[in-house]
Order: C-alpha cells, then sequence, then structure tokens
C-alpha cells in the first residue's frame, strides 16, 4: 500500500476498505498528514507487518521537522512506531510474486530538511507495466534523485505516472518527464485547491495517452475522474474511473 491518508467527503478510508486484510508492506511517501491521517485506525483494523518510509528521517528528526506545525494523529502514530522500531531488524523484504518495488529517497539533513523533498519515490512494475509514484516531490528533489543512475533505470519506459505534489507546479520536473515519456499521467487533486488545472496541459503534452472512452486520453484526474482503478493483466492493462 502506498500511503494511507483519508477522505472524509467521498468518504474513502483505507482502514475500512481493507478491514481485516493482511498488509505486508505500507509505503509513507511522505512526513506530512494528508499522507498517514488514517494509520491508526488502519493498524488497528488490519495486519500491518512493515512501514516503510524514508529511513535517513530518524523517529526524533521526524518530531524537530513537525514541531513548527505540530503533528496530526497519523504522524504522532508513525513517529511512535519509528520509536519502537530504530534499531530493531526490519520486516524484511515482501513477497511480492509477479510484482516487484523499487524506492528512493534523498537523504536528511545532507541533501534537503524539508518534508516534500524528502518524499519516497515509488517505481512499481508488474508483467512489465511500470508505476511511478513520486509523493510529494518537488522540482529539486527530482534533479536530486535522478542523477543516480540507477533512479534513471527505474524511472524509464513508465506507464502511468502519478503527478507529484496533487499536480501542483512545484512537483513539475522536465529532466524526470524525458525519462519516463509515461503513457498516462493521474493527478489525485480536487477542486481547484492546486491549481492542478493549470499544470494539465503541461503534462498532456509530455505523455503519449492512451485510447480511453472512444478518444485519446493523456491526463487522468480525481478531480474529474473519481477513483481511478487500474487493472494489470500478463498481457494488457486497462483504466476504469467513477466507480
Amino acid at each position: 500500500m502506498l500511503d494511507c491518508g483519508h477522505n472524509s467527503s467521498k468518504p474513502w478510508r483505507p482502514s475500512v476498505h481493507y478491514q481485516g486484510k493482511a498488509i505486508e508492506n505500507l509505503v509513507v511517501s511522505n512526513y506530512d498528514e494528508d499522507h498517514v491521517s488514517d494509520l491508526t485506525d488502519l493498524m488497528s483494523n488490519t495486519s500491518l507487518a512493515f512501514i516503510s518510509r524514508n529511513t535517513s528521517v530518524s523517529a526524533n528528526d521526524l518530531a524537530r521537522l513537525k514541531a513548527e506545525n505540530g503533528m496530526g494523529d497519523g504522524i504522532a502514530r508513525l513517529e511512535r512506531w519509528m520509536s519502537a522500531v530504530e534499531g530493531k531488524p526490519s520486516g524484511g523484504n515482501p513477497d511480492y510474486d509477479v510484482m516487484s518495488h523499487q524506492y528512493f529517497y534523498n537523504s536528511y539533513p545532507n541533501n534537503f530538511n524539508d518534508e516534500n523533498n524528502l518524499s519516497v519515490l515509488s517505481v512499481v512494475e508488474c508483467y512489465g507495466f511500470k508505476f511511478v509514484y513520486g509523493g510529494d516531490l518537488e522540482t529539486p528533489g527530482w534533479e536530486k534523485l535522478i542523477e543516480r543512475d540507477s533512479v534513471q533505470a527505474a524511472l524509464a519506459g513508465a506507464n502511468v505516472f502519478v503527478a507529484s505534489h496533487h499536480g501542483r507546479k512545484s512537483g513539475q520536473c522536465q529532466a524526470v518527464m524525458d525519462i519516463c515519456r509515461p503513457q498516462i499521467v493521474v493527478m489525485s487533486d480536487r477542486d481547484k485547491q492546486f491549481n492542478s488545472q493549470e499544470t494539465t496541459p503541461w503534462y498532456k503534452d509530455r505523455c503519449f495517452g492512451i485510447n480511453y472512452g472512444g478518444g485519446q486520453r493523456y491526463v487522468f484526474t480525481t478531480r474529474n475522474d473519481k477513483n481511478i482503478a487500474i487493472n494489470v493483466g500478463a498481457t494488457t492493462w486497462s483504466i476504469n474511473c467513477g466507480w
């Protein structure tokens, strides 16, 4: 699972949707509340084996990062979990069968000292289908990450690129899109809050598009397309919106 934020107005809570399920690994992409707001209930309602995150940030570091504006319930629960597991063996590498997961991050405080550019970049691949999720990475964070050959190799040939920082302009990076050249871009946004309407043309010009609903589509947004499900099979993949 990538992040565990919730939406009260939908309503959407991972802890309810996956109640009673076993979750091998939760990847926390960003140390802000909107990425972990359902963590307390998720840990209570599911069997969560491990949490992956930017490990250059310790529990004490996280407390310092959040000192100015305070912690929400989800971040506070994450900080307590981090305190409990630091110095102990990790949860190991989950067996994802036909799926693989690579993740990368900039280091604190050597590279950055802000939560957004410390976001975890996840690259998930299944049957050759590649999904890229950069959390709330901003341009400087992207540019630092792609200094690594391993990151460039992981990004190349993406099918779906989730626009970082909810589609904000601050998350755009031309060099990253040149490497990825995805088929489509997905934005997690709503009602003009993040001004992602202004960035849609920029992303549209940097992906190939797919045939959807009888026409060519390049950018999908939760604002207009509601919930978005991507189904990956051994030879094909499809996208289903509005459920």
